[in-house]
């Protein structure tokens, strides 16, 4: 079949690419909580074990504000950093204030 645009698709290949598409999405996605899940869980226990068994005895609560004020900073750097490398730098000529 030939497109108004010149180009021939064969529309038996469309429902092949879309499956291949959709594969190739899934092994992107699928290692993430294969490795942050157990991350995590070392992570929590470290903080909430008694010193005496290797950890900070922070306990659930101290250890869930640990970890939430952590993430806040890292997306709050992460965030400050990308707004910085995306900001149009303007000439002096512009006019825009800086």
């Amino acid at each position: 079949m030939i497109s108004l645009d010149g180009e021939v698709h064969d529309p038996d290949a469309e429902p092949a690419l879309s499956f291949a598409n959709g594969a190739a999405n899934c092994l992107k996605q699928f290692p993430s909580p294969q490795i942050s899940r157990p991350l995590g869980a070392t992570l929590g226990d470290t903080l909430t074990k008694a010193p005496a068994e290797g950890g900070l005895g922070l306990g659930r609560i101290g250890s869930s504000l640990v970890i939430a004020v952590a993430m806040i900073v890292l997306i709050a750097v992460t965030s400050l950093r990308k707004r910085a490398s995306i900001r149009p730098s303007f000439a002096p000529s512009d006019g825009f204030s800086r």
